[in-house]
Formats: structure tokens, sequence, C-alpha cells
């Protein structure tokens, strides 16, 4: 134990970030060898934390859900515990791994059985945040919705939190009227509270409802802002968000224009592992749509599968079975795999993935000859 404890004190005299992790590996040992000391183990927790934080900032992900992960097993205040496990959640959705919201799920039943309407809003935020963006909007709803109703402390930041999280689902979920109404409620609170960020999230939830409804004019102008905010402010996500759905939500073939390698430079920058595989498909995508088979099959190759959800590995291969039908001409195998995938999603009900079925079957038909390009 006490060698840790020096190697682990040396570490922090040099006042080198890129050792965090190091230290925090050195006093959790430590703790471990003396599990009563408590000074001890808090000096450990710490130091995990700091390692975590330090993690997130270099976009190593999963090495922040497991620092995260260690700091929790020695974390004995369980309010901080719980809040750690929905941390968790947040960091493996933006390392890609699948189903990332079941530390945020642990942490649900536990603030339930405690009654902790707070921590309950919280680790639902998180979990619902995952399926919306997994295309189960429906599922987020159906976990959102009756949470958000109930909420009595309705002004509050959390609630605001938890408002700004409910427009998004019902967003995708094709609740329009919903989704506008819970955002015009949540925006001033937002607003009030500092969260400029959240504010942003929100206009975005409201702005692409408007668009998906007869008020196209008034959700992309809004939608433009945002992104040209975003970028002025170097606030990269919603800048993002709101890109994205300005192509998603165009009607126009003039404003369905492929995702630019500027585009897909700032989701890189983002480190969402989530957003980085999306924007690689919709780039490689377009390629493909626009004729351009080459390039399309070099941006899939830094598709990371490793750091992919299964539904985006799915769409990836049904992209790749489109490839091989304009390259190679119509084969059994690559109709049938073709058709596997899609049947997959057929009755899954989600507004999008009803979208990207019906698109996907038509691009199909077109690479195949069996519609009129």
């Amino acid at each position: 134990m006490s060698r840790h404890l020096n190697v682990a004190a040396q570490l922090e005299a040099s006042n080198d970030p890129e050792v965090a992790g190091v230290i925090a590996s050195h006093y959790a040992n430590a703790s471990a060898a003396d599990p009563e000391n408590a000074e001890l183990r808090e000096k450990a927790r710490e130091s995990l934390l700091d390692a975590a934080d330090r993690a997130a900032a270099l976009h190593s992900h999963r090495q922040a859900v497991r620092l995260l992960g260690e700091a929790a097993e020695i974390t004995a205040d369980e309010p901080e515990r719980l809040a750690l496990l929905v941390r968790m959640s947040d960091a493996a959705l933006l390392a890609g791994v699948d189903d990332p919201h079941v530390y945020a799920q642990q942490a649900l039943v536990r603030y339930r059985e405690l009654g902790d309407r707070d921590g309950e809003a919280l680790a639902v935020i998180a979990i619902a945040s995952h399926l919306s963006g997994d295309f189960r909007a429906n599922e987020a709803t159906d976990l959102i919705v009756p949470v958000f109703d109930a909420f009595a402390d309705r002004g509050s930041e959390i609630w605001g939190l938890l408002a700004a999280e409910t427009s998004r689902a019902l967003m995708l979920a094709d609740a329009t009227d919903r989704a506008i109404e819970v955002a015009d409620e949540a925006l001033p609170v937002l607003a009030r509270a500092g969260k400029n960020e959240l504010v942003l999230e929100t206009l975005i939830n409201r702005a692409t409802a408007m668009a998906n409804t007869n008020r196209t004019t008034e959700g992309y102008v809004v939608l433009m802002g945002v992104a040209e905010y975003g970028r002025r402010n170097d606030l990269v996500k919603p800048h993002i968000r709101a890109v994205n759905n300005l192509i998603a939500a165009s009607a126009k073939d003039d404003a369905r224009t492929k995702v630019s390698t500027e585009f897909l430079d700032l989701i890189i920058r983002s480190g969402d592992q989530s957003w980085i595989q999306r924007g690689v498909f919709f780039f490689a995508a377009d390629l493909v749509f626009n004729g351009a088979i080459d390039e399309a099959v070099e941006v899939l190759k830094t598709f990371d599968r490793e750091s992919a959800s299964e539904s985006w590995i799915d769409w990836v291969d049904a992209l790749g079975c489109i490839i091989r039908l304009s390259r190679d001409g119509l084969d059994q195998e690559t109709e049938a795999r073709f058709g596997s995938i899609l049947d997959k999603y057929r009755d899954a009900g989600d507004p999008q993935l009803i979208e990207n079925v019906a698109g996907f079957d038509a691009f199909w038909g077109v690479a195949s000859g069996d519609i009129a390009s």
C-alpha cells in the first residue's frame, strides 16, 4: 500500500495531467489494500473522477466509463453512487456502446425504491436520450412522458432538463404538437437557469417539429439560426444537430445536399461516437446516391463497427448491399441480406425507421432497375 501511495504522491507533484489515470490507479490499489480507511477511499474516488474527466476531455469515453465505474464501486454515499451510474450511461452513449442506458437503468430502479423524484428524472433523461438516438423514440416517449407529466416541481432546473429531453422524444416520435407545447414550456425555464446549450437543443426540437408540419419556413429559419449561433460560439453539439436536422427535414433537392467534409470534420471533433458513425453513414450514402461509389467505399472504411450500435451496423450493411448491387449486379446472397436487414425494421413503428426503410426500398429499386431513376 505504501508503495502505491508514494508513487501516486510523486506523480501528483509533477502536475502532469497526462498521468491522471496512473495516479488514480495507484490510489485505487492503495484503497483496496486498506478498505476501512475512509480518507484514503475518498482520495481514490476523487482521483478516479479527475481521471474520468481527463479521459472525457480527450474523447476517450470508454476509459471514462471504466474509471467512473471504479469510482462508483468505492463511493459510500448512495446518492453520489447513483449519480455516477447515470453519468456512466452518458459516457457510454458518447463511446458508442450498445445499450449504454444499462447503468442509468440500475440507478432508476433504486431511485424509485427511494422515492427520489429528482434522481428518477435524471436517470430517465439519460435512458430516453439513448433510446431516441437509437431509433426507439416510441419507447423513449413511453418512458419519459409519464415522468414529465407527473413531475411536481414544474419550473425547476431539473424539470427544465426533463422537458428538453421530453420535447426531443416527442419530436422524433412525430408527436409534433405536443413536442412544440413542451418546448415552449421549457425554453423560459432553461433561459432563466442560464442553460444556453439546452436552450439551443430545445429550439432544435421545436423547430424540427414545426418543419415536420406545415410550418416549414419557421422551422428552417430557426434551425439555420441555431446552426449559425453554434458555429460562432463553438457549441459543437447543437451546431451538428441543427445542420443535421436541416438536411433530414428538407424535402427540397437543393437543401438535401451531401454532408460536406467540413460537417463530417465537425462531427469527428465532437468525439461523440454515435454522431461520428451517423455522419460517416450519411456522407457515404449521399456519395452512393450521387454515383460516387469508390469514394463511398473509402468513407465507409472509416466506420468503426466496434463503437457502433447494432442498428447503425445494420444500416451500413444495407448500404454495402446497394454498393455491391451497383458494382456487381444483382445476386441472390446480396438481395437476401438486404431484405433481411429491412425486414428487421419494417414493423418497428419508429417514424425514423419507417422513413429509412422506405428510402432504402426506393434506393434498391433504382439501383436494381426496378424503378426508373
